[in-house]
């Protein structure tokens, strides 16, 4: 089978239903699912049964000769790849596509990020680096002037991708802030209100910090790093990560335990009534940050939790 005879009579619109063979169609290289879909067996089976009942949209890049998958499909066109080369069989060897025209790279990973728009559709990482490329592909359009969040939004907007600010906001902080700490975490599949609360405790956690030790911003940043590092993995705990981070401030600042527990707490715990915070539900205990101050900055020492 030739490449000549997946040409298409025009590509300058959508083209109806037509059939391509499936050598000359490639995932594509930016989609934004990176994790294994969990259905994906189940896919594969089904094509297997009743061949490829939705068709591919695809399109194809100027002066190249193979197509890419435009919205969505990379999934099945893995399976149906797999199946012709398994069987060898004629039926999986051409895949029924729309093919529309190339209308540049944001286009299309914008395409590829609406087709996936529920949250079981991709975990909050892949969602968040996908968007995040995608608006790297907006500044680079523009002569790459940076943009502030609610540019962003907005700029992500006009291509047809709606997110608030707020959520765009912990996408750049998963991303930016998390993806070189949490990776195993991240890649598994913890989601916004996660993400949420590592960001809420991060700022309480170095409030604290401030309080009780004169060292440069830099130095709680490589504490806050290491406790990340030391809590990630496939299955991940908020409260590991907690107390990793209490440690390392108890470590680095030379002050008792209780009482980098009690600071953290009263902070968490003002941040929680703020409007827009979320309660933990953990945070029974107040102290004050100021008390803690004055009792580390005098060489107290706290005794280790226990009855009262």
């Amino acid at each position: 089978m030739t490449r000549a005879s997946a040409e298409p009579p025009d590509q300058s619109t959508a083209s109806p239903l037509t059939s391509i063979p499936v050598v000359c169609i490639r995932a594509y290289e930016r989609n934004p699912r990176q994790a294994e879909n969990p259905a994906y067996g189940d896919i594969k089976e089904s094509i297997r049964v009743d061949g490829m009942l939705q068709p591919l949209i695809v399109t194809r890049r100027p002066g190249e000769d193979d197509y890419i998958v435009a919205a969505g499909g990379n999934t099945r066109l893995r399976a149906i790849r797999e199946l012709h080369t398994e069987t060898e069989e004629e039926r999986f060897a051409r895949v029924p596509c729309v093919i529309h025209p190339w209308t540049g790279e944001k286009a299309v990973l914008a395409g590829h990020l609406k087709e996936n728009v529920l949250p079981a559709d991709l975990v909050f990482i892949d969602r968040a680096r996908a968007v995040l490329a995608l608006l790297d592909l907006i500044r680079e359009e523009r002569g790459g002037a940076p943009l502030s969040q609610r540019q962003a939004v907005a700029a992500l907007r006009d291509v047809g991708y709606v997110v608030s600010q707020s959520v765009f906001s912990y996408m750049a902080y998963a991303v930016e802030r998390l993806w070189s700490l949490l990776p195993d975490a991240l890649s598994a599949g913890i989601g916004r209100p996660q993400v949420e609360r590592i960001r809420t405790l991060e700022r309480a956690a170095e409030s604290v910090w401030r309080s009780i030790t004169d060292a440069e911003t830099e130095a709680f940043a490589t504490a806050f790093d290491a406790a990340c590092r030391k809590s990630d993995g496939a299955v991940w705990d908020f409260a590991v990560l907690r107390r990793a981070v209490e440690a390392e401030i108890t470590q680095r600042a030379d002050v008792g335990p209780r009482a980098v527990q009690e600071a953290l707490a009263a902070r968490l715990h003002e941040r929680a009534t703020e409007p827009d915070g979320t309660a933990e539900p953990e945070l029974a205990t107040r102290a004050s940050p100021a008390h803690l101050s004055a009792a580390a900055r005098s060489g107290e020492r706290d005794r280790p939790p226990g009855p009262a």
